[in-house]
């Protein structure tokens, strides 16, 4: 007898329990049920947060107001302490990362066609405070980090262009700490107009004129330091009460650029970070975190009264 399938009786009622039976057996055996099965059992645990700790990291920025103000002097000391690892210039490239978040916060999400949830604030923090480790460590992020215990950056495009920079890193990285180099004497003549075109006073004077008003808002985090008074005193006391370390402390100044002409020794080559540093500097205390009520504080009054005595400052292209 030739093997066939079993033929569907004729009678209606055992047609329909046939064919409920033959259902319930195809589908125990379909990988598309199985797979259907487990993604609504998935549906029911809880996303992962995309959120992470924003004060998790020691961050330090060093923002020139303009060039010629003694960052590269101030990125260079500070490099000599060991578990300090500050990055140079980048060209501003936050900037980009700034507008992009500015343009998803304002998108129109109420029209149909730009329907989609509220951005995640933090989520996008957490996403720049990762690309900004990758500007400071590069491929070699898993040999430096561990050894890091303060990082950030020295730019000079942040302090000068318009005050949302400002705000941008103050939201981003909340409990930072900033040191604002200035110039007190714009007009010294130096080769910072060859540099930086003729409007480099006027940018210098406006800069100078918000990073006064960022250190009013947040003296306890930052720190102003003049061009013309880069101490000892000034170093140490930066290293000791704003950064928080311990047992050492800077009996020599790394000076670079300050006659207005670039330094072209790279980061790898200098040998004279034992000259700068007597002691033994202990970061083991180092924690930049503010405490929840600070933040709240900071978020929902701080930043936006210091947002418009910023943007009262006429802007130097005014001026």
């Amino acid at each position: 007898m030739n093997k066939r399938h079993a033929a569907p009786p004729r009678n209606l009622l055992m047609r329909v329990c046939f064919a409920l039976v033959m259902l319930s057996s195809f589908s125990l055996s379909w990988p598309s049920l199985g797979r259907i099965t487990r993604v609504s059992v998935a549906a029911d645990v809880p996303p992962k947060s995309m959120s992470c700790d924003l004060c998790a990291d020691n961050w330090l920025f060093v923002l020139g107001a303009e060039g010629r103000t003694g960052t590269t002097t101030t990125m260079f000391t500070l490099r000599a302490v060991p578990g300090i690892e500050l990055a140079g210039e980048h060209n501003g490239v936050l900037n980009e990362a700034r507008v992009i978040y500015e343009r998803l916060v304002a998108l129109p999400r109420h029209v149909s066609a730009f329907s989609s949830p509220e951005l995640d604030h933090d989520a996008f923090a957490c996403t720049i405070q990762e690309l900004v480790k990758n500007m400071i460590f590069g491929k070699e992020r898993s040999e430096r980090e561990p050894l890091t215990r303060i990082l950030g950056f020295k730019e000079i495009r942040y302090a000068t262009r318009s005050p949302d920079m400002l705000l941008f890193l103050l939201d981003m990285f909340p409990c930072a700490r900033f040191i604002f180099s200035v110039r007190n004497n714009a007009d010294v003549i130096n080769l910072a107009e060859k540099e930086f075109g003729k409007h480099a006073r006027k940018r210098w004077v406006y800069g100078r004129e918000l990073v006064n008003l960022t250190h009013a808002a947040f003296p306890e985090r930052t720190m102003i330091f003049p061009v013309e008074e880069l101490t000892l005193d000034l170093y140490n006391r930066a290293l000791n009460s704003l950064l928080k370390v311990t047992g050492c402390h800077f009996r020599a100044i790394d000076a670079r650029n300050l006659r207005g002409q670039y330094s072209h020794e790279a980061p790898k080559q200098n040998q004279r970070k034992s000259r700068l540093l007597e002691g033994e500097c202990d970061l083991s205390l180092v924690d930049f975190r503010e405490s929840a009520t600070r933040l709240a504080r900071q978020k929902l009054s701080v930043i936006p009264e210091l947002a418009e005595r910023l943007k009262a400052v006429p802007h130097w292209e005014t001026t």
